[in-house]
């Protein structure tokens, strides 16, 4: 069994306790600010953009949710439905939480955050091409914010810590 001076295990304590400690901060500010500001950004202007281009030949239907804008459409004979709102979401916060615990470099968070900013005007753009017709963007929105953020957000963390950007 492995020994530990004192010295070490404080070190190791303190760096426990500031990481936790800016962890819980993340999380209340995630909860208290982001979210509702979230929500008000899809509630005051995603869903009344959307509303005010879409016109009575739409191939679209809209409904505003407490957390998200529903897009019904139909694709290929089938019906389908999306859900949007912007990105850094649930999958942003786990690995800011997770890189607390791997780095203290700010590249990488720099980096974390413009993958959701880049994929937040993607799907946004993408919203706009779907709502003026084009299906394949409602798809693309859904492909994007739904499988390819959430998989590029989860990766990057491995990344980190088998240094392949250093």
């Amino acid at each position: 069994m492995a020994t530990f001076d004192r010295n070490t295990l404080r070190a190791w304590g303190q760096y426990l306790a500031i990481r936790f400690g800016v962890g819980i901060v993340i999380l209340l500010i995630y909860f208290s600010v982001w979210r509702p500001a979230r929500l008000a950004i899809t509630q005051n202007i995603i869903y009344p953009q959307i509303e005010y281009l879409q016109d009575n030949e739409s191939s679209f239907s809209i409904v505003s949710s407490n957390q998200s804008v529903i897009i019904r459409y139909s694709f290929r004979g089938k019906d389908k439905q999306l859900s949007y709102r912007p990105e850094f979401g649930f999958f942003f916060l786990i690995a800011v939480l997770v890189l607390l615990f791997v780095t203290t470099e700010l590249r990488y968070y720099w980096m974390l955050m413009g993958l959701h900013l880049i994929a937040s005007m993607l799907t946004y753009l993408f919203l706009l091409i779907g709502v003026a017709g084009a299906s394949f963007g409602f798809i693309l929105v859904d492909a994007i914010g739904g499988y390819l953020t959430p998989a590029l957000t989860l990766a990057l963390v491995p990344l980190v810590v088998k240094g392949a950007f250093d």
